[in-house]
């Protein structure tokens, strides 16, 4: 194994461990731990952003989720879907994991399962939102269908789902009518000037959001949304906000550790 490998073997063994206060011992190697900027100048990874100038020690205590914006170079297969949910409590037992085949520091392994939605529909039905009326919330996703005959208006579907008392799933589906275009071009050109790049949000996250559009991926906690990111998901929120149970905008806004 040659050096440069055995330095980035040991880095995500830092990355990947997510109980603050423990870090397994790696095997004794006579080289360093690789450094973040050592692992940045590797062309073969997705770089880490860092935003929040966090050191190795610092992410073996993060509890958050690894929030990703990627660029593909052929389209995806959408032109607007955007998925949606919180968590009713959030802690290192009940953390949605982001290790295995859901992430990766490769961009193709990464953006194949974020852009694909049969995978994102069982990721998004992990840790469901207990509501008031004794069903639970598992996600929603919002995508475009269509455009009305004769106008330039997109036909936006929200799909939202539900597990019943008995266990059975109940599915929600509104469709409305709405002018995107010019945000998501608006969108696509913001992001085009914007880097590939991972980082983690903050610990113990109010919800999650992936959006995907023809050529972008955007996966991140919706407080942590820049620019037309959250202008999409704002958005959303405001078309269909009487069709999203109240209960995710009570969570999302107030968190969830008490």
């Amino acid at each position: 194994m040659n050096i440069k490998l055995i330095k980035l073997v040991i880095l995500l063994i830092f990355f990947s461990v997510s109980v603050c206060g423990f870090t397994e011992e790696p095997e004794e190697t006579s080289e360093s731990p690789m450094t973040i900027e050592e692992y940045n100048s590797r062309p073969d990874v997705i770089k880490f952003l860092n935003k929040r100038n966090m050191t190795i020690g610092d992410t073996s205590c993060n509890t958050g989720i690894l929030e990703y914006s990627l660029h593909s170079i052929k389209p995806t297969k959408y032109l607007f879907l955007m998925y949606f949910k919180t968590l009713e409590k959030v802690d290192n037992s009940r953390l949605i994991q982001t290790n295995g085949q859901i992430f990766s520091i490769y961009k193709d392994i990464t953006l194949d399962n974020l852009s694909d939605a049969n995978f994102l529909d069982i990721f998004y039905s992990n840790v469901p939102l207990k509501l008031k009326n004794k069903k639970k919330f598992l996600f929603g996703k919002v995508s475009s269908v269509g455009y009305v005959e004769k106008d330039t208006m997109e036909v936006l579907k929200l799909e939202l789902y539900f597990i019943n008392p008995d266990n059975t799933l109940e599915t929600k589906v509104f469709f409305k009518t709405k002018n995107l275009t010019d945000l998501l071009n608006k969108h696509g050109h913001e992001q085009e000037k914007l880097k590939d790049g991972f980082d983690y949000s903050s610990n113990s996250p109010k919800d999650m959001v992936t959006i995907i559009t023809r050529y972008e991926v955007v996966h991140k906690v919706s407080e942590d949304l820049e620019g037309t990111e959250k202008e999409l998901y704002d958005f959303v929120m405001k078309l269909f906000k009487d069709e999203i149970p109240k209960e995710y905008f009570e969570y999302r806004d107030k968190g969830y550790l008490k």
